[in-house]
């Protein structure tokens, strides 16, 4: 796996919070889709973007919070000359603990 990629290290960060509801998760993508780095990809990257985060974030409503919902951070930017996208949630683990 490549190195991991801190919060700090992202250029011009944009925060995008919600719920790990359904709901949520559709009005927190239609958010980030607006936001820099995601406004400013050509057309086929954003929505090569847009379905990698759909099925993520809604992954993370279904599966880590299937129990209920609670808070989903989604930052976005550049770092390294690459498109970051770091995803946070307090939910349940991956089990085995890896993805």
């Amino acid at each position: 796996m490549q190195d991991m990629i801190r919060t700090a290290e992202i250029a011009c960060p944009s925060l995008v919070e919600m719920s790990g509801n359904p709901a949520s998760v559709r009005d927190g993508l239609r958010r980030a889709m607006g936001q820099t780095p995601l406004a400013g990809l050509s057309q086929d990257d954003r929505s090569t973007a847009e379905i990698v985060l759909a099925e993520v974030l809604n992954n993370i409503a279904e599966h880590a919070y299937s129990d209920g919902e609670g808070p989903i951070r989604l930052w976005l930017g550049w770092a390294a000359g690459r498109l970051v996208c770091r995803i946070e949630d307090e939910g349940s683990p991956m089990p085995g603990g890896a993805p």
